[in-house]
């Protein structure tokens, strides 16, 4: 789908993914107060939103820079 963005919804309290949802990419709004259903504190939560594959694209970036310290 094109001009769609994936947005994963985590738990604000043990980062565990609550949920998913594809939205248009000029309506994308990460930020949010929005409480979910947490199945494992078993409890609703403050909402996180991410998109989905950040955690994975920043971890190919940082193995792709060169050790520290070397010139």
């Amino acid at each position: 789908m094109a001009g769609e963005i994936d947005v994963v919804q985590k738990c604000g309290v043990c980062n565990e993914q609550v949920g998913s949802f594809s939205v248009k990419q000029e309506n994308m709004m990460l930020s949010s107060r929005a409480r979910v259903w947490c199945p494992s504190c078993q409890d609703n939560t403050p909402e996180l939103r991410e998109l989905a594959g950040r955690v994975e694209s920043i971890q190919r970036e940082v193995d792709s820079l060169p050790p520290a310290g070397s010139s």
